[in-house]
C-alpha cells in the first residue's frame, strides 16, 4: 500500500469514528435535555415542604437544595455534551493537519503522532487518534526538525528521535495533499494559505504555526513577555493561540474571564473575534485602553481620544509639553511627587450637605496630616472615610427636628406613613408603651434625613472628597478643567489609584496589549497597578508607532528592561501578510532598516499612479471604487476630499473607518492609516501622498504602517511626482504610471 493509500484509509477511519462519536453525543444530548426539563417541570413534586417546626425548615432547605444540585449537574452535563459535539463538527472538516513519529528513548516501539484542532480518542476511549495542537507532545511538530527532539510533561522530559514530519492538507473530509518537511512549516502550505483573499475577520494559525512563534505561544516563565514583531509577522495571530494555549493547560484553573485583551480599536476587536471559537474556546474579555478610561471618568468629565490626539499632535508644532507627560522618566517623578503628598500638599473638597459645609476641605487636610508619615495615604484615606461614615449618623440625628424636614414630610406619600404605622404596630407587640403617633413621626422623618445623606455617604465611600483633580493640576502646572488630553489619562488615573485605591481588579490574571508600540512606561506603570495579579503579554512593532511619543522612541517596546517584572523578549522578523515586493518598497521609507524578513511570495510591483492634478486624482478613486473589488484606500488624515465622500456614499460602496466603527460593512473601506493598524487588505491605495503631507519621521511611520496593510496589491495615488518622499526608494522597487 502506498503511504497516500495509507494516509487516506487513515482518514476514512478517523471520520467514521468522529460520526460514531456525532451520533452518540447527539443521542446523548437528546436524552439529557428531555431530563432537564423534565426536572424544571417536576422540581417541586419531590420536594418536601415543611415549616411547622425548626427541624422541619431543615429538612425542607435540604430538599431544595439537593433537587437543585440534581437539576444542575444535569444542566451541566448536557452543556458538556453540547460542547463537544460542536468539536466533533468541526473536526469533521479538518481532523488533523500534521502528523510526527517519534520513537522514546529506551523504547523500540515508533509512535504515529496525528495534531490537530482537538483531541480525539478511539471508541474505546483507550488511545489518541488525533492529539491536540496544545498538548505537551504536540509541540515537538513546532519545534523540532526530524532527529534528536523532546517534550516537557508537567511530571518529566520525554526524550527521542523524530523519525519524520508529515503535513496534511484536508478540507472537507477530502485529502487534497500531503508532504514531509523539516524544521519549519513548509514553504508549499504556506504559499497557499498566504495566496488566498483577506477576511473580515482573523483565522487561526494553529496549522501553520513557526518555532518562534510556538515560544510565545507556550511561554509561562515570564511576568512580561515582550513581543517586538515585524508588520504581518503573526504577532496578534501568535496571541490568541497563545490565549487558546492557556485556556487549556490551565482548564481547571481559571477560564477567558480571567483574561483582558487590550486592542487599538473595535474594529480590531471584531477582526479577532472570531480565532477562539474557531479553536473551541470562548473569547477573552476584550477593551481598548479609551474605553477602559472612559468607564473610569467622573460624571461630567471628557477624554480626547487617542486618534483625537494624533490629529491635534500632527496639527501642532509644539510638542514639547505633550512629550513631558510620556517621557521614561514620568512614573518615577509621579511617585516621588505621591511620596511627598504624605507630608505636604493633599488637597480636598469641602464636604457639602445641603448647600452648607459640613467639613471644610481645611478640616480634611488638618486630619489627613494628624497621621504619622508611615501611614501610607491610601490607608490614611480609608480611615478618614470610616470616621466620616460614623459621623453621619450624628448628621442625621442633628437633622430630624429641622424645619426643612417639617416641610419634606408633607410631600411624602402616603404609603410611606403606611408602612411607618405597620412598624410601630409590630413593635408595639413586644412593648405595649408606645405613643403610636410620635414614633410614625420619628420613622418618616429618619427617612425623609436618610434619603437626603445617603448619596453623601455614597460619596465618601468612594472616597471623592479627595480633590484629585488639584492633585494632578499640581504636578504638571496645568489646568485639567474636567477633560483629559490622552497623554493624561494613565498618570491621572494613576495618581487618583494610589490616593484613592484603586478598583478590585484580583479576576484578570492575564493581560494582553496588542499594538503596544503605541504604550509608554506611565501606561504599562499604571496597568500594573491596576492588575497587580497579571501576567502581561505586550505585541508590537517600533516602526508602526503612529503616535508623536512613540515615534520619539518612548515607546515600552524599547524601553530598558526592569529587573522586578521579569521580562522576557521575543523577536518575530519573518513577515507573512504581504509580498516580498510590497515590503522590499515599504521598508525604503524608515530611516533605517528594519529588521523584517519578507516572505518570498511573489506578487506585482507597487504602483505609483501620478495625476496632473487633485481632481484627476478623486476621480480615478471614485472610478476604482465602483469596479466592484475589495479594496482600501487609506489617507494621511482622517479628512478625505469632500467630493470623493459624498459621491461614495450616493453609490453606498464605500465605508469610512473612524475610532468608533466596530465591523467591516462595505467593500470599498476608507480610512486613517492609524486605524488600520494589526488588519489587512487585499489591495490598499495610499491617497494624496505628497512631500507636504510627510515631512517627519513619525509621518514615514503612518505612511510605512498603510502600505503594509496591503496582502496583494499595493498602489499610491499621487499629484505630479513627490521628490522627497521618493528620494529614499529605488526606481526597481515600483512600477510609475502616468494617470
Amino acid at each position: 500500500m502506498s503511504e497516500k493509500a495509507y494516509e487516506q484509509q487513515r482518514l476514512q477511519e478517523v471520520l467514521q469514528t468522529i460520526d460514531e462519536k456525532v451520533a452518540a453525543r447527539i443521542e446523548g444530548a437528546g436524552m439529557t435535555k428531555e431530563e432537564v426539563i423534565e426536572l424544571r417541570r417536576t422540581f417541586w413534586d419531590d420536594v418536601t415542604i415543611n415549616l411547622d417546626e425548626p427541624d422541619d425548615v431543615i429538612e425542607t432547605e435540604a430538599s431544595i437544595r439537593q433537587q437543585a444540585e440534581l437539576l444542575s449537574q444535569q444542566e451541566r452535563f448536557h452543556q458538556v455534551l453540547t460542547k463537544q459535539l460542536a468539536t466533533y463538527e468541526r473536526m469533521k472538516d479538518s481532523p488533523y493537519f500534521g502528523k510526527l513519529n517519534f520513537v522514546e528513548d529506551g523504547e523500540r516501539a515508533e509512535e504515529e503522532i496525528y495534531i490537530g484542532l482537538s483531541s480525539l480518542q478511539d471508541r474505546d476511549d483507550d488511545d489518541f487518534l488525533v492529539y491536540d495542537w496544545r498538548a505537551p507532545i504536540s509541540s515537538m511538530y513546532y519545534d523540532y526538525a526530524p532527529g534528536e527532539a523532546r517534550y516537557e510533561t508537567d511530571d518529566e522530559v520525554v526524550t527521542g528521535q523524530m523519525k519524520r514530519k508529515r503535513q496534511f492538507i484536508i478540507r472537507q473530509g477530502e485529502l487534497s495533499g500531503m508532504f514531509d518537511t523539516g524544521l519549519t512549516i513548509g514553504d508549499q502550505l504556506l504559499q497557499h494559505l498566504l495566496s488566498q483573499a483577506s477576511s473580515n475577520e482573523m483565522k487561526s494559525i494553529v496549522t501553520t504555526i513557526q518555532k518562534e512563534q510556538n515560544a510565545i505561544i507556550r511561554n509561562e516563565r515570564a511576568r512580561m513577555l515582550i513581543v517586538q514583531g515585524a508588520a504581518g509577522s503573526g504577532k496578534t495571530s501568535a496571541a490568541m493561540q497563545r490565549v487558546a494555549y492557556l485556556l487549556y493547560t490551565h482548564r481547571n484553573t481559571f477560564d477567558s474571564g480571567n483574561m483582558l485583551l487590550l486592542s487599538p480599536n473595535p474594529l480590531f476587536n471584531q477582526y479577532v473575534s472570531g480565532v477562539l471559537p474557531e479553536l473551541g474556546e470562548e473569547n477573552l474579555k476584550q477593551t481598548t485602553f479609551q474605553h477602559h478610561i472612559s468607564r473610569r471618568l467622573p460624571e461630567g468629565w471628557t477624554l480626547e481620544s487617542p486618534y483625537g490626539q494624533i490629529e491635534r499632535q500632527l496639527a501642532s508644532e509644539q510638542l514639547e509639553e505633550d512629550l513631558s507627560l510620556t517621557d521614561q522618566d514620568l512614573p518615577v517623578r509621579l511617585d516621588r511627587y505621591i511620596d511627598r503628598l504624605k507630608a505636604d500638599g493633599m488637597t480636598f473638597y469641602s464636604i457639602m450637605y445641603r448647600n452648607q459645609v459640613w467639613k471644610s476641605a481645611e478640616e480634611l487636610a488638618r486630619r489627613f496630616y494628624d497621621f504619622d508619615e508611615t501611614i501610607s495615604i491610601e490607608n490614611r484615606i480609608e480611615i478618614m472615610s470610616g470616621e466620616l461614615v460614623a459621623g453621619l449618623q450624628q448628621l442625621e440625628k442633628k437633622q430630624l427636628h429641622e424645619d426643612w424636614v417639617t416641610d419634606a414630610m408633607e410631600d411624602q406619600p402616603r404609603e410611606l406613613y403606611a408602612l411607618a404605622s405597620r412598624k410601630v404596630m409590630q413593635k408595639q407587640d413586644e412593648k405595649e408603651t408606645y405613643n403610636s403617633h410620635v414614633q410614625e413621626d420619628r420613622l418618616v422623618r429618619k427617612y425623609v434625613v436618610r434619603q437626603t445623606i445617603k448619596p453623601l455617604k455614597a460619596q465618601i465611600e468612594k472616597h471623592e472628597f479627595v480633590d484629585v483633580e488639584q492633585l494632578y493640576e499640581n504636578f504638571t502646572n496645568r489646568i485639567v478643567n474636567q477633560h483629559l488630553r490622552f497623554e493624561d489619562a494613565a498618570p491621572f488615573f494613576y495618581l487618583n489609584d494610589q490616593v484613592k485605591g484603586r478598583p478590585d481588579t484580583a479576576d484578570i490574571r492575564f493581560l494582553f496589549i496588542d499594538e503596544a508600540q503605541d504604550y509608554t512606561s506611565m501606561h504599562i506603570r499604571y496597568l500594573e497597578n491596576l492588575f497587580p495579579r497579571a501576567r502581561f503579554t505586550l505585541l508590537g512593532d517600533v516602526e508602526q508607532a503612529v503616535h508623536q511619543h512613540t515615534a520619539e522612541g518612548q515607546s515600552i517596546l524599547t524601553l530598558a528592561d526592569d529587573e522586578d517584572r521579569h521580562v522576557e523578549r521575543i523577536t518575530l522578523k519573518q513577515s507573512y501578510r504581504s509580498t516580498a515586493r510590497i515590503m522590499n518598497f515599504a521598508k525604503e521609507l524608515l530611516p533605517k532598516d528594519p529588521e523584517m524578513i519578507p516572505f518570498q511570495r511573489e506578487g506585482d510591483l507597487p504602483v505609483i499612479r501620478s495625476f496632473v492634478s487633485n481632481e484627476a486624482m478623486q476621480q480615478a478613486m471614485l472610478d476604482k471604487a465602483s469596479d466592484g473589488k475589495e479594496m482600501a484606500s487609506l489617507r494621511f488624515r482622517k479628512r478625505w476630499p469632500r467630493r470623493i465622500f459624498w459621491r461614495m456614499h450616493v453609490m453606498s460602496m464605500r465605508q469610512l473607518i473612524t475610532e468608533t466603527t466596530d465591523r467591516f460593512k462595505k467593500q470599498v473601506l476608507i480610512a486613517p492609516s492609524y486605524l488600520a493598524k494589526g488588519i489587512e487588505f487585499d489591495e490598499v491605495i495610499m491617497y494624496g501622498v505628497d512631500d507636504e503631507t510627510y515631512q517627519t519621521k513619525n509621518d514615514y511611520h503612518l505612511l510605512y504602517t498603510g502600505c503594509t496593510r496591503a496582502m496583494h496589491q499595493l498602489e499610491w495615488f499621487v499629484v505630479g511626482q513627490p521628490q522627497q518622499v521618493l528620494q529614499s526608494i529605488d526606481t526597481d522597487l515600483y512600477k510609475w504610471i502616468d494617470g
